[in-house]
C-alpha cells in the first residue's frame, strides 16, 4: 500500500467558490512549510495553473474519461510524488458526471477510485439551517464517498453562521467570511489563466492567507492523514512509451501567455520516450529552438493574442515551412488555429487552407473520437477520448483528404503523415501510444530545422499543386488537400455545419450548458443550437419517386408471436388503438404477408414463396452457377494466422471448449471489463437469448432490419411491434416513433439490408430507465474507424452485438458476441446452454481480437470494402439506378418489379428484399465485391428498366 495525506474539495454544485477555497488551502498549507501537489478532477487547464502557482509544482489533472480509471490512482501519486498531502479541487457539484452515466467522471467518481475524504465547501451567503439538510443530504447520498467536513464560504453575520454550524452534524473545518479583493474575475471561456495575469502569484498568495486565517489547518491535515493507502504505485511514463527513441530529437513545445494549455504529463511522456522538450514563446521569439525535428501546438488563447502572433512574422514563417517540409506536428485548438490562414482576419501560419474566426457559440464537449485512417498519430478505426472547449470556428471543419477524427460521424481536423491537427484535446497519459508514435516519428526525421543550428536543412522550395487541391510534400507523395501551398488563397466553401452541434455534458461548467442556445437532447447531451434548425443542413429530405408511408416519420406496427395467431388469422390485422405508435399511425400487420407496396407493385411472389420471410437469408439465394451478390461475406482468403488459430482450436476439440479467453480478448478489444462480454454462437444465438430472457411487455424491432430477432422474439412467443424507417427519409430513425413503453428495442447498425449508419446520438436517445436497447454491429467492423459504435461505450441498458462472419469469411464458425451493460451480459449468460461456442469459434475470436495482426487486417478490410462500395455506387448512379448510399459491405437497390427474377436469368443471385418488412418486390440487396465482379451486375443491368427514380440522399453520419 502507498501512503498518501489527502483531501478533495468539492461542493454540492457550481459557484459555490471551491476554486477559491481548494487554491488558497493549498498555498496556506505551503506557506506553513508542507510540501503540497495540487488536482483538478476534469479536463480543465485553466484550475491548475492556479494550483501551480499555489504549490510551486505542476498542476495535474484527475479525468476518468481523458485517461480511464485505471489510471486515476496512479497519476494521483505520481501528481504527489514527494509530497506531504494532495489536495484535489473537485468539478461542478459533488456527483455531476457525464449525463446518463451515473455520475461517470464526476467529483465523486474520483474520490472513489481514490478513496479520499471530502470536504464540501457550501456557499452559505443565502442559506441559514438549510446547510444542514443540504450536507447531510450529499453526506448520505453514495456510501462510497466519504464526505468528512464542511467549509462555510461567503458566511455573513456571527448569529446566522452559529446557527448554520448547530445545524451541520458534520465538522465544521473553516468559516470562510466573503471578501471581494481575491475574487476571481471571469472572461473568455471561464476563467483567465493564472499566466496571463500580471498579479496572479500576489493574488494567489493573499487567498493563502484568507484560508490560513478562517479555516483550521491541523484538522484539515488531520483529515487528510487519515485516508487509507493506495493498492497502486506511481503513473510512470517511461514504462507507458516503451524503449526511447536515440539521439534525444528536440521537439519544440509552444509555450507562453498564448499557449497555455497542455497536460504535464505530455511532456513527460515525450522526454520519457527519448526526446529533448524544449518550450518557445510564438509571441516573442524570432524561431524554433536550434535542431527542431518536431513539433507540438496545444490549446490556449491565440484568439486573445492574434494581432501579437501575427506580427511575429519570422517565426510563424520558419514554423510553417518546417510543418510543410514535413517536420512531424501534432496541433490542438489554439495550435489548429496558429497553423490557419487567418484567425479574424489576422494572417497565422498559413499551413492549412483554412480560415478561423471567433463566434458568440461555445462548443463544449466529452466526446469519443474514431481515427479515420492511419495518421501521425493514430491507426484506422483506433478510438481516443478527449475534450473540445472553444468559440472558434474553423472553414471548412476538415481536410478534404485527410480528417484527423471522426468525432459523432462528423470529419473534423487535418491530418496526413506527418501533421495532425484538431480542436480535440486528448489527454496523452491516457493515449499514451500518441506519445510513442509521435516520438518515433521525430527521431525518424532525417534532418532538424529551425534556428542557427549547423545541420539546419535547406530552404525548402514552393510545393506543387496535387490534384485535389493537395500539396506536393517533401520527399514526394501527396499531402492532405487541406494543406495550403505558396500560391495564394484557395476559394474556401463554407459547407454546412454539422447536423446540429451534439455536445456531451463536460465536468467544466454547468452555467456554459445553460440557456436558449443549448437545449437538452433526449440522451441528456447538451445540443448547440444551429440555424438550420434541430436536425441541421444534413438531414436529408425525402426524394420524390420513392414509396413509404404518406407521413415521412416512422411508423409502428405491431405483429403477434405464436401466442397471438388466433387474434388476427392469417391475414392483414387491423388497428388497435392501444398499440398505436407514438404519432397514431400504427396498423398491426404481419410482416410475414404485408410490405409497404409501391404503385403498381405486385401481389406475387417473383422467385417462389419463402416459407417463412422472416426466416429467409441470402445462402437460400445461392445456387450452382450463379454469381453470388446475395451473401455479404467478405471476397477474400482468410488470412494465415487466422487458419492456423482455427486448426489449433480444432487440434483442442476433445475438451470442453473454454470461452474464457475469447472474453478477455474481446474486453481488451474494447477496452471493456470482462464482465461486460459474453461469447456467442454467432449472433443468432445472441438474438434466441435475448428472446427468451424475459417475459417482455413490448418488444420492438426497427425496420427494415436483419429480420432474425424479430423471428426469435416471434417463436419465444412474443407480440412484437415493428417502427418502420420509411424510404422518404433514407430509411433514417426518428427515435420517438420508438413506443414509450418499449422494453425491448432492437436495432442494427448499420442495417442490413439498407446500408444506413445511425448516428450513435440517434442510438443514445433511444434509452430509456428499464428498458434494454440491443444493437445489432454485425456489419460494424466494415465501416472504417466503426464511426457510431457503442462497442466502447458504458451505458446502462444497451448491449452491442458483434460477429466475425462476414468480416473474417468464416460463416461456418459460428463466432459473435455480445457487450455492454454487465447486468444484461450476466443475464444472457444464465441462460446460455453451456459449451454453446465451440473450440474452433473460440479460437478465431481470440485471434480476431488479440493477435496484432487483426488490427491492420481489419483495417485493410474495411478500406478495400469502402473503395469497392464506392465504385458499386459509382457505377449504379451512371445507370440511372435507384438505390441508397450505404456505410455496408452491400448496397440497397432498386430494380423494379421483376428485377430479381431478371437478375437471376443473367446468372446473378442477389438477396430479395420483400422479406423486409418495410419493403416491397421491387428492391434487393447487392454485396459488395470487386469491381471486375460488380461489373457483371451492372452488365446484367443494362436494358432493364429500373424505374429510372431518385435514390435518397443520405449523408452518412454516426
Amino acid at each position: 500500500m502507498t501512503p498518501l495525506p489527502r483531501i478533495m474539495v468539492a461542493a454540492p454544485m457550481t459557484g459555490q467558490g471551491k476554486t477559491t477555497v481548494a487554491t488558497g488551502l493549498m498555498a496556506a498549507l505551503r506557506a506553513a512549510g508542507h510540501a503540497v501537489s495540487g488536482h483538478k478532477v476534469g479536463p480543465d487547464y485553466i484550475d491548475p495553473g492556479y494550483h501551480a502557482l499555489a504549490t510551486g509544482r505542476p498542476g495535474r489533472n484527475l479525468d476518468p474519461h481523458l485517461v480511464g480509471e485505471h489510471r486515476v490512482v496512479p497519476l494521483l501519486l505520481h501528481g504527489a510524488r514527494g509530497a506531504d498531502a494532495a489536495v484535489v479541487e473537485g468539478v461542478m457539484g459533488l456527483h455531476d458526471g457525464r449525463i446518463g452515466t451515473d455520475g461517470f467522471a464526476s467529483s465523486a467518481h474520483v474520490a472513489a477510485l481514490t478513496r479520499t475524504p471530502v470536504v464540501l465547501v457550501v456557499d452559505v451567503s443565502r442559506m441559514s439551517r438549510s446547510v444542514g439538510a443540504l450536507v447531510a443530504g450529499m453526506a448520505g447520498y453514495d456510501p462510497s464517498v466519504q464526505v468528512a467536513g464542511v467549509i462555510l464560504n461567503r458566511a455573513g453575520s456571527a448569529r446566522n453562521t452559529a446557527e448554520i454550524v448547530r445545524s451541520t452534524r458534520l465538522p465544521v473545518l473553516g468559516v470562510v467570511p466573503h471578501d471581494e479583493r481575491i475574487a476571481r474575475p471571469s472572461r473568455h471561456l471561464g476563467l483567465v489563466p493564472a499566466a496571463e495575469r500580471e498579479e496572479s502569484e500576489r493574488v494567489v498568495a493573499r487567498l493563502g492567507e484568507h484560508v490560513a486565517a478562517h479555516v483550521d489547518l491541523d484538522a484539515v491535515l488531520e483529515l487528510a492523514r487519515s485516508a487509507p493507502g493506495l493498492d497502486a504505485g506511481p503513473w510512470d511514463p517511461a514504462a507507458e512509451v516503451g524503449e526511447p527513441v536515440r539521439g534525444r530529437p528536440v521537439v519544440a513545445v509552444a509555450g507562453g501567455r498564448a499557449f497555455t494549455f497542455r497536460y504535464a504529463e505530455t511532456e513527460e511522456l515525450l522526454r520519457a520516450a527519448g526526446c529533448d522538450v524544449r518550450v518557445f514563446d510564438p509571441l516573442t521569439d524570432a524561431g524554433l529552438p536550434p535542431g527542431t525535428r518536431g513539433l507540438h501546438l496545444g490549446g490556449g488563447f491565440p484568439e486573445v493574442y492574434a494581432g501579437a502572433l501575427s506580427a511575429n512574422r519570422a517565426l510563424a514563417a520558419e514554423l510553417r515551412e518546417a510543418v510543410l517540409d514535413g517536420v512531424p506536428t501534432a496541433a490542438e485548438c489554439a495550435g489548429l488555429l496558429y497553423l490557419a490562414r487567418s484567425l479574424d482576419g489576422r494572417p497565422m501560419a498559413g499551413v492549412l487552407a483554412a480560415e478561423a474566426r471567433m463566434t458568440e457559440r461555445l462548443t463544449l464537449r466529452y466526446p469519443e473520437a474514431v481515427s479515420p485512417r492511419d495518421t501521425l498519430l493514430t491507426r484506422a478505426g483506433e478510438r481516443v477520448t478527449g475534450h473540445e472547449f472553444h468559440r472558434t470556428r474553423i472553414t471548412p471543419q476538415a481536410g478534404a483528404d485527410g480528417p484527423a477524427w471522426e468525432v459523432e460521424g462528423t470529419a473534423e481536423g487535418f491530418a496526413s503523415p506527418t501533421l495532425h491537427a484538431s480542436y480535440l484535446h486528448v489527454h496523452w497519459a491516457g493515449h499514451p501510444r500518441l506519445a510513442a508514435r509521435f516520438a518515433a516519428a521525430v527521431a525518424a526525421r532525417p534532418l532538424p530545422v529551425g534556428g542557427a543550428h549547423p545541420g539546419a536543412a535547406p530552404a525548402r522550395p514552393a510545393p506543387r499543386t496535387a490534384p485535389g487541391g493537395g500539396a506536393v510534400v517533401a520527399g514526394g507523395g501527396v499531402g492532405p488537400a487541406g494543406l495550403a501551398d505558396h500560391t495564394g488563397p484557395a476559394s474556401l466553401a463554407d459547407p454546412a455545419g454539422p447536423n446540429g452541434l451534439a455536445v456531451l455534458a463536460d465536468p467544466v461548467n454547468p452555467a456554459n450548458l445553460a440557456g436558449p442556445d443549448v437545449p437538452a437532447s433526449p440522451a441528456g447531451s447538451a445540443v448547440l443550437a444551429d440555424p438550420a434548425g434541430p436536425d441541421g443542413p444534413t438531414r436529408p429530405h425525402g426524394p420524390t419517386g420513392l414509396d413509404g408511408p404518406a407521413d415521412t416519420r416512422n411508423t409502428a406496427v405491431t405483429t403477434a408471436g405464436e401466442g397471438d395467431a388466433g387474434e388476427g388469422g392469417d391475414g392483414p390485422r387491423s388497428a388497435d388503438p392501444l398499440r398505436a405508435g407514438p404519432h397514431g399511425r400504427a396498423a398491426l400487420v404481419d410482416p410475414r404477408r404485408d410490405r409497404q407496396q409501391g404503385p403498381g407493385s405486385c401481389a406475387a411472389p417473383l422467385h417462389g414463396a419463402p416459407a417463412d420471410p422472416l426466416r429467409h437469408h441470402g445462402d437460400a439465394e445461392t445456387g450452382e452457377g450463379l454469381l453470388d451478390l446475395a451473401v455479404n461475406v467478405y471476397a477474400g482468403p482468410r488470412p494465415d494466422w487466422l487458419d492456423r488459430a482455427l486448426h489449433a482450436g480444432l487440434a483442442g476439440a476433445a475438451a470442453y471448449p473454454d470461452a474464457g479467453p475469447a472474453r478477455a480478448a474481446i474486453a481488451r478489444r474494447h477496452g471493456r471489463d470482462p464482465a461486460d462480454v459474453l461469447p456467442t454462437a454467432g449472433a443468432a444465438e445472441a438474438f434466441t437469448l435475448l428472446a427468451r430472457l424475459r417475459p417482455w411487455h413490448r418488444p420492438v424491432v426497427v425496420h427494415p432490419q436483419f429480420t432474425e430477432p424479430h423471428a426469435a422474439l416471434e417463436q419465444a412467443g412474443h407480440r412484437v411491434t415493428a417502427v418502420l424507417c420509411p424510404a422518404r427519409d433514407g430509411f433514417a430513425l426518428d427515435p420517438a416513433a420508438v413506443p414509450e413503453d418499449a422494453d425491448l428495442v432492437v436495432v442494427g447498425n448499420p442495417t442490413n439490408p439498407t446500408g444506413v449508419l445511425h448516428p450513435a446520438r440517434t442510438l443514445r436517445a433511444l434509452r430509456r430507465p428499464g428498458r434494454l436497447l440491443v444493437v445489432d454491429e454485425a456489419f460494424m467492423d466494415a465501416v472504417p474507424g466503426e464511426p457510431g459504435s457503442l462497442a466502447g461505450e458504458r451505458l446502462e441498458g444497451v448491449v452491442v452485438l458483434r460477429s466475425l462472419t462476414k468480416h473474417w469469411s468464416i460463416p461456418g464458425i459460428r463466432a459473435g458476441y455480445a457487450v455492454g451493460d454487465p447486468a444484461a451480459v450476466r443475464e444472457l449468460a444464465r441462460a446460455q446452454t453451456p459449451w454453446s461456442v465451440s473450440a474452433p469459434a473460440v479460437a478465431a475470436m481470440v485471434a480476431c481480437a488479440a493477435d496484432p495482426r487483426a488490427a491492420d487486417e481489419a483495417a485493410e478490410r474495411a478500406r478495400a470494402l469502402d473503395g469497392w462500395r464506392r465504385s458499386l455506387q459509382g457505377g449504379l448512379r451512371r445507370a440511372g439506378a435507384d438505390f441508397v448510399p450505404s456505410r455496408a459491405p452491400f448496397v440497397l437497390v432498386r430494380v423494379g418489379e421483376g428485377g430479381h427474377v431478371h437478375l437471376r436469368g443473367r446468372g446473378i443471385a442477389v438477396r430479395r428484399a420483400d422479406t423486409f418488412p418495410g419493403l416491397d418486390a421491387s428492391w434487393v440487396r447487392v454485396a459488395v465485391r470487386p469491381p471486375e465482379t460488380a461489373a457483371r451486375f451492372l452488365a446484367a443491368l443494362e436494358g432493364w428498366d429500373t424505374g429510372g427514380r431518385t435514390a435518397p440522399a443520405l449523408t452518412a453520419r454516426a
